[in-house]
C-alpha cells in the first residue's frame, strides 16, 4: 500500500524499519503489475523536467515553464 501511495523503498523502510534490500525482495515478490502503476509510471516520465527536452524534441512544443505539465494544450499553442 506504501508503494502504490506513491512512497519511495526507502521511505517504507523508514516506516517499516526493514532495511532497503528487504523492502525492495519484498515489493518485487508482492507488487501486483498493474494497468494503473504502468500508466502512473508513463504520467511520471511524461511530466517530469528531465524528460521536458525530448518531448520538445519531437513534437515541436514550447518549453514549459517549471513544474508546468505537458498536457495537449501546450503542445497545440507550440504547433498552432
Amino acid at each position: 500500500m506504501l508503494a502504490e501511495a506513491g512512497c519511495t523503498e526507502a521511505e517504507i523502510a523508514s516506516i517499516t524499519g526493514h532495511s532497503n534490500q528487504a523492502v525492495h525482495g519484498i515489493l518485487e515478490k508482492y507488487t501486483a503489475r498493474t494497468r494503473e502503476l504502468a500508466r502512473s509510471a508513463i504520467g511520471k516520465l511524461e511530466n517530469a523536467a528531465q524528460t521536458d527536452f525530448a518531448h520538445r524534441l519531437q513534437t515541436g512544443a514550447k518549453k514549459s515553464e517549471p513544474n508546468e505539465p505537458v498536457t495537449p494544450d501546450n503542445v497545440s499553442k507550440a504547433s498552432g
